[in-house]
C-alpha cells in the first residue's frame, strides 16, 4: 500500500461485488496505519464514504478488517487505501461479482 490515496480495486461497470474477508499485515518493523474507503463511482476518497480511518497495526502483526466483510460495491465503485508508510501494509481481500442474468 502506498502512502497516498490509490484505487486497489474497481467493480466491473455491469456488476456489483461484495466484500467477503479482508485483512492486512505489516511487514515493517515499526508501527503503520492505514485508511480504507469504499468510493461509489464517481465518487472520491472522502469522509461521505470512509470505512477505516488511520488503524494502527503494530510491527509484524496482521489483523481482519470486520468493517470492510459484507459490505457492496456498486459497477464502478471502488475500494482505495492509504498507509503512513510506502510498503508498510499489504492488504488481501476476497469476494464474488455478481452480474444480471
Amino acid at each position: 500500500m502506498t502512502n497516498a490515496v490509490a484505487t486497489y480495486y474497481t467493480t466491473p461497470a455491469a456488476a456489483k461485488a461484495r466484500i467477503d474477508a479482508f485483512s492486512v499485515v505489516n511487514y515493517s518493523g515499526v508501527a503503520a496505519t492505514f485508511s480504507i474507503w469504499l468510493v461509489p463511482t464517481g465518487g472520491t476518497a472522502d469522509n461521505t464514504n470512509l470505512l477505516v480511518k488511520d488503524r494502527s497495526v503494530a510491527a509484524g502483526a496482521s489483523g481482519r478488517i470486520l468493517e470492510a466483510v459484507g459490505q457492496w460495491l456498486g459497477g464502478g465503485g471502488t475500494i482505495q487505501m492509504s498507509a503512513s508508510a510506502t510498503g508498510s501494509i499489504t492488504v488481501l481481500a476476497s469476494g464474488i461479482e455478481q452480474t444480471a442474468i
